[in-house]
């Protein structure tokens, strides 16, 4: 057997087990949709529309929410990177809040922003922050 069928042999399997035991009552279909069923609707949506606008508000939603978290991790990074006075205010914080899970705020962020597109971006902006900032803070202290 080639190594590509080898590759391909154990979620065809998986897929074939899962759509016989959501066909057969083992998996309750609230729980898990079949394979087939998920197909169907997925056509279904793109059909329709749907999927195509909800990709282009995901779409958004990420791009500002990116565009936000590089800006402030390259301000930030300029700041605490060329300057001793920027890294003694800048880099204590962003090192505290770096250890925070993005997912353990998601609550939180649901708490202060409310339900709707701001607690979204701001996630994604959080999550943004700090590799943009690390990279760049080490990036400039790394040159002589």
């Amino acid at each position: 057997m080639s190594l590509f069928r080898s590759r391909w042999l154990s979620p065809l399997t998986l897929l074939f087990l899962w759509e016989a035991l959501s066909r057969s009552g083992v998996i309750p279909t609230h729980v898990l949709a079949a394979p087939s069923t998920v197909l169907v609707t997925l056509a279904q949506m793109v059909r329709s529309g749907e999927l195509p606008h909800n990709l282009l508000i995901s779409f958004g939603r990420v791009s500002l929410g990116l565009a936000i978290g590089v800006a402030i991790g390259i301000a930030a990074g300029l700041v605490a990177g060329l300057s001793r006075q920027g890294e003694a205010l800048v880099d204590p914080v962003m090192q505290i809040k770096r250890t925070i899970p993005v997912v353990a705020l998601a609550p939180l962020f649901i708490i202060w922003f409310g339900i709707g597109e701001t607690p979204k971006v701001a996630l994604i902006a959080f999550a943004t922050l700090f590799p943009v900032y690390l990279n760049l803070y080490n990036g400039i202290r790394g040159v002589d």
